[in-house]
């Protein structure tokens, strides 16, 4: 399987870290802003999967957590949901254990983990840094293959979009045609999401049944 390359993993690491000093417990250092909402609607979005399948989401993984957010998330809106958050920098997850002690945090790549199956796999903004050391559509492409082998109901991936108006110069826009592409070589049935904020969209790739 395909990891990421290690110089990029070290240098994503750092980058999280320099902001946690900065920030602490806050949106900003997961590179969000601070928009509260704007998270929540996030998450909301990757449940509303299950609107376009015919059963319920009763497990989740959260790849890329951070602190864990999604997971309070669901435990306030969606409670009996069983929750798993993975991520590569032992930082965030240490910080998410001491807010959240209820919550399966984990450190580790998703693609050397082993994991039973979840009904979704989802990610909120892990692939939106420019990797510098391997091609960044092709590393999407398998980890996203390694998301569709864990799911029973299907993944939900949010991208930053090709169409705006600004582009930071370290922040990766995944052309939605490409992401079309890889949805289709791993289902039958996909659905892409613009719906819900402004300058991003989700992709949904479902199981068929």
């Amino acid at each position: 399987m395909r990891k990421m390359n290690p110089e990029d993993k070290a240098k994503y690491i750092e980058r999280y870290n320099d902001r946690l000093k900065l920030y602490g417990y806050h949106l900003k250092t997961l590179g969000w802003g601070g928009d509260r909402e704007r998270q929540a609607r996030r998450f909301q979005v990757h449940m509303e999967i299950e609107n376009f399948f015919p059963q319920k989401i009763n497990s989740v993984l959260d790849v890329g957590c951070g602190f864990g957010d999604m997971g309070d998330y669901l435990r306030v809106h969606y409670p009996y949901v069983k929750y798993t958050g993975i991520d590569i920098n032992p930082s965030l997850i240490e910080e998410g254990e001491k807010r959240f002690p209820q919550l399966d945090l984990r450190v580790g790549e998703v693609m050397e983990m082993e994991f039973g199956s979840y009904d979704l796999v989802c990610e909120s903004g892990m692939f939106n840094y420019q990797l510098e050391h391997q091609d960044q559509v092709a590393y999407i492409r398998k980890t996203l293959g390694r998301f569709f082998s864990i799911c029973r109901i299907g993944i939900s991936v949010d991208f930053m979009s090709t169409f705006v108006d600004f582009k930071h110069e370290d922040a990766f826009h995944m052309d939605e045609f490409e992401a079309i592409k890889i949805g289709k070589g791993l289902s039958s049935r996909i659905l892409l999401r613009n719906d819900y904020l402004d300058y991003e969209y989700c992709l949904y790739v479902f199981k068929v049944m």
